[in-house]
């Protein structure tokens, strides 16, 4: 009794709120919250709790659902009017923790480190503040900081989204 309580209690893994245990090597029968869709994936969540893993079936990973800041720098973008710009700015960015979400970080981002994510939302936010810069005149980014900044991180939302991240907030720090 003894032994397998020992045994028992060596194979359950616990998981902080800030971090989501990705517990892979069994089919798992699981409804979306949402939609009410019922999928099979080879994997289970544990979102800050604990689960008994099976030894020799199962593996446990982690992904953290804690803020990732990234810095941004962009130099010499062009506005509407074709005036060169340079900004630097700091978005924050996380997976997301509902259930749609976290299965499509865990498909994408699973295996990568906060540097990776870090860069990977860079890029994505590196082309949509391009693409916002395109619609905003020079005099219109000085006036209006706050509105660029909103334009960029709703902009960026969907793209993010679509990866398993979300964007909490996105700040310029300097324009000029």
């Amino acid at each position: 009794m003894i032994l397998f309580l020992i045994v028992y209690g060596s194979r359950i893994r616990t998981a902080p709120p800030n971090q989501v245990m990705v517990i892979s090597g069994r089919k798992h029968i699981v409804q979306d919250p949402e939609t009410n869709e019922v999928h099979t994936v080879g994997y289970r969540l544990v979102r800050g709790g604990r689960a008994f893993v099976w030894p020799l079936l199962e593996s446990v990973e982690t992904i953290s659902l804690e803020l990732v800041p990234v810095d941004v720098e962009v130099k010499d973008m062009l506005t509407d009017d074709m005036t060169p710009v340079s900004l630097s700015g700091t978005a924050q960015v996380k997976v997301r923790s509902d259930f749609a979400g976290l299965s499509i970080a865990v498909e994408n981002l699973l295996s990568k480190s906060r540097a990776e994510i870090a860069d990977i939302a860079r890029d994505l936010s590196i082309k949509h503040i391009y693409a916002v810069a395109g619609k905003w005149s020079a005099a219109a980014l000085q006036k209006d900081r706050t509105g660029f900044a909103q334009s960029v991180q709703h902009a960026a939302a969907l793209d993010l989204a679509s990866i398993g991240l979300q964007i909490d907030s996105f700040v310029i720090k300097e324009l000029a």
